[in-house]
């Protein structure tokens, strides 16, 4: 399975695309910090683009070099989805964000991250 996800912080973390007004910015030691408490195995050596590879899950973290970060990129390919899912429903509760897959345009609401 791959994915093309972004993860971006807004005033409400609710508002629909068209409405953003004002995108709030990630501080980038935090992501980093985040990324490697739910998988230290990540390669944080270029803060840039951290990158995970285990045996069922490969993730890159595009951040980019500008400051301040607006949004996060993440490519995904070889898991499960339950497995990502598990993963960026993480990341958003500790980043205080929320989750635009790209290819349909829309945000991810909670029921997609426990779907029955």
């Amino acid at each position: 399975m791959g994915w093309d996800i972004m993860l971006i912080k807004t005033k409400t973390n609710r508002e629909p695309f068209s409405s953003i007004e004002e995108v709030i910015p990630f501080n980038r030691s935090r992501v980093i910090e985040t990324v490697r408490k739910v998988y230290p195995d990540t390669d944080c050596s270029d803060e840039t683009w951290l990158v995970l590879n285990i045996p069922t899950l490969g993730v890159e973290f595009a951040i980019g070099k500008d400051e301040p970060i607006y949004s996060i990129s993440l490519y995904t390919h070889g898991a499960e989805k339950s497995m990502v899912l598990a993963m960026l429903s993480y990341l958003c509760k500790e980043l205080d964000c929320r989750v635009l897959d790209i290819s349909s345009g829309e945000f991810f609401e909670e029921e997609d991250f426990f779907p029955n």
